[in-house]
């Protein structure tokens, strides 16, 4: 008899895939409350917010928009501390590439740098699993996530 398929945000949260997913998913939420914080036309141009260790790392999608993010810092830091108490400090860093690139003002898309690490992750599940149909949709999901 053939095995039950099962949802895939159940496979998505299993192993190395659900640690993968919750990360991203803190960095998600991180981001949310940095760009609340912000005023409305700097939040879009805010494109990353990472934790490392007690340091909170943003990232702007160019090096005007970075000098905005430096003079909102002290106020920044206060708020975020009330979610956050764990952060000491605020790094800004520009973003490179692409993003830097950027010469309009309008909203810089949202970043996908943990969708690599997604896909191959998905692909090495689809790897590990014995249903051809499910191992042929978790490869186009690989081949989803590298798009965004």
């Amino acid at each position: 008899m053939a095995a039950k398929p099962r949802h895939i945000g159940k496979i998505l949260q299993q192993d190395a895939l659900g640690s993968l997913y919750a990360r991203i998913e803190r960095q998600r939420r991180l981001l949310d409350a940095v760009r609340d914080q912000l005023p409305p036309d700097l939040g879009p141009h805010c494109t990353s917010a990472v934790l490392e260790g007690s340091r909170l790392v943003l990232s702007a999608d160019s090096p005007v928009w970075g000098s905005r993010l430096r003079f909102l810092i002290p106020d920044l830091l206060t708020q975020l501390r009330r979610e956050y108490p764990g952060i000491a400090n605020i790094q800004i860093r520009i973003a490179s590439g692409q993003q830097a690139r950027a010469t309009d003002n309008r909203a810089a898309p949202r970043p996908r740098p943990a969708c690599e690490q997604a896909a191959r992750a998905v692909e090495r599940a689809s790897a590990g699993v014995g249903d051809t149909a499910l191992a042929k949709a978790l490869q186009r999901l690989a081949r989803t996530l590298r798009k965004q």
